[in-house]
């Protein structure tokens, strides 16, 4: 189903961040640098999001293998932050999926939104992600 290729695709981006976000504060801090802040994770599933946060038994889940787990090992171990982004909000589709010309423009928008916040703003701490409720553990 769609929840579990969702949940095994999280895996291999939560294996690509930690891989970067440990070189990256590696070699910043060897350097005398801040590290930067932890890997933020945006899923648009809800079940793979819910079957990655809930560390217990999933009656639909016994038949995912157990090393499909790392990314619920993670969010545990807070070594990452996962989001939900609603689907009308996921920028990312206007790259892997074709859209109708309404939805591309509304994503279209949001992008060149975020790009206008981003230049106008870019002495401030403004979280472009705002209509992304963040989940802390």
């Amino acid at each position: 189903s769609t929840y579990k290729a969702k949940y095994i695709a999280l895996i291999e981006v939560v294996k690509e961040a930690l891989y970067l976000y440990n070189s990256y504060n590696f070699n910043l801090t060897s350097l005398g640098f801040n590290p930067i802040n932890k890997p933020k994770i945006f899923i648009d599933n809800l079940a793979a999001k819910k079957l990655a946060e809930n560390p217990k038994f999933h009656k639909k889940s016994k038949h995912i293998n157990i090393k499909y787990h790392f990314a619920r090992e993670s969010l545990l171990n807070k070594d990452i932050m996962l989001f939900h982004i609603n689907i009308k909000s996921n920028i990312a589709d206007i790259l892997t999926k074709p859209l109708v010309k309404v939805i591309f423009n509304n994503l279209l928008n949001i992008i060149n939104n975020n790009n206008n916040n981003n230049n106008n703003n870019n002495n401030n701490n403004n979280n472009t992600y705002n209509h992304i409720k963040e989940i802390t553990y």
